[in-house]
């Protein structure tokens, strides 16, 4: 069985798109086309998923300008028909920071962003200023914001998890434990005396500036603080403010109140904070006039006015009884006070709604999203699939009186799938992509057993013994051969042990996991002196512990699972039957790493190099003549010229061919570009670019060579007229591009 490895991924952004290159494109029906709504999904229908999946078609009787009409089109329809593969070339983070990490390995490893965290140096979001405070004095502290990594935030599999488990699939993600994430707001300087966080009064506040929110402390304990959360505005009478999806007007001022609207509800309001229809309104200062209506008054509104926090409580607008974030707050009253958001999950089970993995692109983001966390890809994106096998009646030529010839021999197969270098493989310093292993039975003295060696020969076409491998009891493990792939290099490890009387014996075969991680350990056993099954127990009734990764026996897995250096081990569940089993390997496993980014909200991500852009058109024709096309339902089709001379476009529109004149539909003087649905009787789309004259057809051709500057007025249109360089949506307005 020839098992496939599919990266089971639950996309948002994943954020790469695979396609095949070279898809035949002419002559057979689009697969997946869908006809679009309007104009203003073109290029769609006729590119797909980075496929070109439909044709550019003139009349036989076409004008040279419908011709250059039609050239004009193709540049760009071609431009678009391509995708991005993203390989693993060099990341570059403007505003961020980027980490290659093992997986397996905390964030706060120093291999990761320890010992510094990450600051204002590797985020932009994170501020590095000073701030004043004046209560017992006028002094300016400096400051920093920083995010740090406790134990508990790690980048894990399903098999490298505290609790292993089959139901991550292949993903990687990020294990959180709560505090595991921290923010930070960090007082560089001591604070002087007097000039305390608990010494700020409601008329002699301190701001901070955190996380975004511009907090007004006006109170504190040593773990807690009182907060001013509103807005203050200066308004005149009649002025409003939107805050929240409500409208707050000044209807009037007073001496020391006023009188305002909140979205049909009118209060008057004083120095005391006062509800109004869901929003928290509170005067601060009135300027009133003799004259009504012409008053003015700072006003603090917003959805809470002031606000307690302690140590632990929910931050500013999460949830009170499930928050992502909590406030940490301690030594308030001291000359160097503590103020951290820390994590306030768990995250380490499939099914948990935070759960951030390389597959499904999700993310951790601070409050306001001030700085997003995320696994972004792997280091290494090439693999090779390897599977073995068994088979009976196998032909293999020995080596002489050593080992003889056998025409009917029981082997497990080896095999590098689909690989052609003869080179998967070393055994014996002999490179090849297939091994066949033999063994010898039972020698009589239950203390050592020989497993014979064979590759494919090339040259003779034979499979053909290379070498042996004597293993006793006393031994722990013999290497049989190499696995390689690119800059993987891995041995195969072969123990003998437990021999009986009746010619079985346990045969281990363990595939070392490089760097001093875990092996993958495939469990065989003799059957009357030969290989003939995968399993712990001779003719394998059972499949426990028959396959076993860092002494977890996974052997009943239904899912595929990846390894700490990238190994993904497929499902042997449905697999046990056929006594077959696959793995692959990365390009890379020495270091196998996940690329981890903390970026802040206005970053960029690029990656230089490692980057293919495949073009499905290269090398096709997307140009034909409507004489050449014998099923014009088959396929959404771009029909440059009128019914006068596009034959096509005569039957799309429903008309005889030729129909010329007014009769044509074509505004005289003018061309148009019209989307037709359900076109030729079938389900694909045809649009028509057609003009008076071929110099308007030209003109048509060039608003969709140039579609991304005519967005706006083709959008919501399925037909527009163009006259010169003026798109006019037809019963619409004009839009000139």
């Amino acid at each position: 069985m020839q098992k496939q490895f599919v990266l089971k991924a639950r996309e948002t952004v994943k954020r790469v798109a695979a396609i095949t290159a070279g898809a035949t494109l002419l002559g057979a029906t689009a697969m997946g086309a869908v006809a679009a709504a309007d104009l203003g999904d073109y290029p769609a229908p006729f590119v797909a998923d980075g496929d070109l999946v439909g044709l550019v078609v003139v009349g036989s009787d076409a004008a040279a300008g419908d011709i250059v009409g039609a050239g004009d089109i193709i540049s760009t329809l071609t431009q678009a028909a391509v995708t991005t593969v993203a390989g693993t070339g060099t990341t570059e983070v403007t505003g961020g920071i980027s980490k290659d990490v093992l997986i397996g390995t905390g964030l706060n490893a120093t291999t990761a962003f320890s010992p510094t965290g990450v600051n204002d140096d590797d985020v932009a979001t994170l501020i590095d200023e000073e701030i004043n405070i004046d209560v017992g004095s006028d002094k300016n502290y400096d400051v920093h914001e920083a995010i740090w990594f406790n134990a508990g935030a790690s980048v894990e599999t399903g098999t490298t998890s505290a609790s292993p488990s089959e139901n991550f699939g292949v993903d990687t993600f990020l294990e959180l434990d709560k505090d595991s994430v921290k923010y930070q707001y960090i007082f560089d300087d001591l604070l002087d005396t007097n000039n305390f966080l608990v010494n700020a009064t409601s008329s002699n506040p301190i701001t901070l500036n955190l996380l975004g929110h511009d907090l007004e402390i006006t109170g504190a304990t040593a773990t807690g603080m009182t907060v001013n959360l509103a807005t203050k505005y200066f308004m005149h009478v009649g002025e409003s403010q939107t805050v929240g999806d409500k409208i707050v007007t000044l209807m009037e001022v007073g001496s020391a109140s006023v009188v305002v609207d909140v979205s049909g509800t009118t209060e008057v309001v004083d120095t005391n904070t006062k509800t109004v229809n869901g929003i928290k309104v509170r005067g601060e200062s009135f300027f009133n006039k003799d004259e009504v209506g012409a008053g003015s008054a700072t006003i603090s509104i917003g959805e809470d006015i002031s606000k307690t926090y302690k140590n632990n409580d929910e931050f500013i607008g999460e949830d009170e009884d499930d928050p992502n974030w909590v406030w940490e707050l301690s030594e308030l009253n001291t000359n160097k006070p503590n103020i951290n958001i820390s994590w306030d999950q768990i995250v380490n089970d499939a099914d948990d709604a935070h759960l951030i993995s390389v597959e499904n692109g999700e993310s951790i983001d601070l409050p306001n999203d001030y700085a997003t966390l995320y696994l972004n890809k792997y280091t290494q994106a090439d693999r090779q699939e390897f599977k073995i096998s068994f088979e009976t009646g196998e032909e293999l030529m020995g080596s002489g009186a050593l080992v003889t010839d056998d025409t009917n021999a029981f082997v497990m197969h080896w095999e590098a799938v689909g690989a052609t270098g003869d080179d998967a493989f070393t055994v014996n310093s002999q490179k090849t992509d297939d091994i066949w292993v033999s063994i010898d039975g039972w020698n009589g003295t239950k203390t050592q057993n020989n497993a014979y060696l064979y590759f494919y020969n090339t040259t003779n076409n034979k499979i053909v013994f290379t070498s042996n491998i004597s293993n006793d009891l006393t031994t722990d493990e013999s290497t049989a051969f190499t696995i390689n792939f690119k800059d993987t290099t891995i041995n195969v490890n072969y123990n003998y042990t437990n021999a009986t009387t009746n010619g079985t014996a346990d045969i281990d075969w363990y595939v070392d996991d490089e760097g001093g991680h875990s092996d993958l350990e495939i469990n065989t056993e003799t059957s009357a002196g030969a290989l003939k099954y995968l399993g712990e127990t001779d003719s394998d009734t059972t499949v426990s512990n028959d396959i076993i990764y860092a002494d977890t026996d996974i052997s009943g897995w239904k899912e595929d699972t990846r390894t700490e250096r990238g190994f993904i081990i497929s499902s042997y569940y449905n697999s046990d039957s056929a006594d077959e089993f696959s793995f692959s390997v990365p390009g890379d496993n020495a270091d196998y790493d996940v690329e981890v980014i903390v970026s802040g909200t206005a970053a960029t991500v690029t990656t230089t190099g490692g980057t293919t852009v495949v073009n499905s058109v290269a090398g096709v024709s997307v140009i034909k003549l409507d004489s050449e096309i014998t099923d014009p339902a088959s396929k959404n089709l771009i029909l440059v010229g009128g019914p006068a001379v596009n034959s096509l476009t005569a039957q799309a529109l429903g008309l005889s061919y030729p129909t010329t004149g007014a009769a044509s539909t074509i505004p005289e003087n003018a061309a148009t570009l019209r989307m037709v649905s359900n076109a030729f009787g079938g389900s694909n789309s045809a649009l028509v670019v057609a003009g008076w004259g071929a110099d308007d057809t030209r003109n048509a051709a060039s608003v969709l060579q140039d579609y991304s500057s005519h967005a706006s007025a083709l959008a919501g249109n399925m037909e527009v007229e163009v006259r010169g360089s003026t798109v006019t949506a037809v019963g619409g307005d004009v839009t000139t591009a």
